[in-house]
């Protein structure tokens, strides 16, 4: 007999945060808000970005399985850029 298992892929994705009072001054005196450049090495494993990122979603995890019974149920793993040979974590 075999254990039936499912497979849920999730990816978290943000909207757009309002803009500050700072920048509501800059547009309305018709100015150009900064360009703010994105630096694609910090997605990389063992930079500070991707430790804040995992220590985030392991937060979210332990939070939703702790409230929420549709999280208790299913067998957690998260795999976040500080595990060894990318095998992650249960929860």
């Amino acid at each position: 007999m075999h254990a039936r298992t499912h497979t849920c892929t999730c990816i978290c994705k943000g909207t757009c945060p309002p803009p500050t009072q700072a920048e509501k001054e800059i547009l309305s005196k018709g100015e150009e808000l900064p360009e703010i450049s994105f630096d694609s090495n910090c997605i990389t494993p063992g930079t500070v970005f991707m430790d804040e990122l995992g220590r985030h979603l392991r937060f979210f995890i332990r939070k939703k399985i702790s409230e929420d019974p549709l999280w208790q149920k299913p067998f957690i793993v998260f795999s976040g850029g500080g595990a060894c040979t990318q095998v992650g974590g249960a929860f």
